[in-house]
């Protein structure tokens, strides 16, 4: 049986699934602790929870920034003189300003793309949806009707890139809920492409009969995305 040297040991437990750990989000009021390789599931599942703890955070350095802009007002120039109140101030400003970033980042975003089931049977469309800016970049989703398949893609203007997004594309049911047709990424990284997703997301003959396809309500199909910026 083989010996780990003590560095490979450490160097392991960086990095091993099953270490319990604390929520990225401890800081800011979350005393759940999980496997390593549950902290994503975590985030997802308790993405609410997190927003009112960062929230109430936000709140809080507001209140502790209002105050301290009374008392240097108060004070007037015999407190703006003593060292370090200015730097205090900005540092709490820019401590608001970060986490009201990081719950903006926390909601996800969702586009809807509804094509009609006759252009759906043509080929060599682009179909887009309206454009939704996110952290200052603008997003929309793309529909290409192919000639077997239907690509489906998340674009970027190239002007805001490179960043960083998890997404999911979906086909959605006529009943409003998720469709089976469903696909979602990991971490895609916007640097020379300005669009990513699936060239053969779904097979034409899966919409071709508009009355027992249960992708088809009142004449549209509908796609959707529901993303998120990581940075």
């Amino acid at each position: 049986m083989s010996r780990i040297v003590f560095d490979e040991l450490v160097a392991h437990r960086r990095t091993c699934q099953y270490e319990m750990v604390a929520c990225p989000f401890a800081g800011v009021g979350c005393k759940e602790r999980v496997l390593r390789k549950d902290v994503d599931a975590h985030e997802e599942a308790s993405m609410k929870s997190h927003n009112r703890l960062l929230l109430a955070e936000v709140h809080k350095l507001r209140q502790e920034a209002s105050t301290t802009n009374t008392e240097v007002a108060r004070h007037g120039k015999k407190v703006l003189a003593m060292k370090g109140v200015a730097t205090v101030v900005r540092a709490l400003q820019q401590e608001v300003s970060t986490l009201r970033e990081k719950v903006a980042r926390s909601e996800k975003t969702i586009l809807f793309v509804g094509v009609k089931h006759a252009e759906l049977m043509s080929a060599g469309l682009d179909i887009y949806s309206e454009k939704r800016v996110v952290d200052g970049r603008t997003f929309r989703l793309n529909v290409k009707i192919n000639t077997d398949h239907y690509g489906v893609f998340l674009s970027c203007d190239k002007g805001h890139l490179p960043c960083t997004v998890k997404y999911t594309h979906e086909l959605v049911h006529h009943d409003g809920q998720a469709a089976s047709a469903k696909k979602m990424s990991s971490e895609y990284g916007y640097e020379e492409h300005e669009a990513w997703g699936y060239p053969t997301f779904v097979p034409k003959a899966r919409l071709a009969n508009a009355a027992t396809s249960p992708y088809v309500k009142n004449g549209y199909v509908t796609f959707k995305c529901t993303f998120e910026v990581v940075e």
